[in-house]
């Protein structure tokens, strides 16, 4: 009995600090693929409805996202775009929205409220999650597309494409 028990403090000596939960060391490396610009672009295969495209361009600790929507002849329908502060922590990319760069064409003051509230919800939850050291946000996936760089975020249906640095 003695020799068991001795034998689970050896194994969980060695095995409980290699399990490294902070992940920082794959931080820096996220960081610095994400630089550039990345967008997903859909749609309807039927050709029914509207295009939809979302991008993600990431420069310094600053980003911008926009979804543009687009009927099938290629007309603008409505679009919207923020702007805020990221970073990248334990392999999540967490983004604070700054409500104040807010913009938008063509969308209802309805749906811009939506929006804003949405945006809004995600400020706080990675402020209150956030203070209890945990991260907040989209785990990072990138994938290899033929040769080009995919980013996979949960959550978002689709692969982004990266397509400039």
């Amino acid at each position: 009995m003695k020799k068991l028990f001795l034998f689970l403090i050896l194994f969980l000596s060695v095995v409980l600090p290699s399990c490294n939960e902070d992940n920082t060391e794959n931080d820096t490396a996220y960081t610095q693929r994400l630089a550039g610009r990345w967008s997903l672009t859909g749609g309807d295969a039927s050709g029914t409805t509207t295009n939809y495209t979302y991008t993600y361009t990431f420069q310094g600790d600053s980003f911008i996202y926009s979804e543009a929507y687009t009927s099938k002849t290629g007309t603008m329908e409505r679009s919207w775009t923020v702007s805020g502060g990221w970073n990248v922590m334990k392999g999540t990319l967490q983004l604070n929205y700054d409500l104040s760069s807010l913009r938008n064409q063509g969308m209802s003051d309805a749906e811009m409220r939506s929006i804003r509230v949405k945006l809004e919800d995600w400020n706080v939850n990675l402020e209150t999650i956030n203070k209890k050291g945990r991260p907040f946000g989209y785990k990072i996936k990138f994938v290899d597309l033929n040769g080009k760089t995919g980013l996979t975020l949960n959550g978002i249906n689709g692969t982004f494409v990266k397509i400039s640095y």
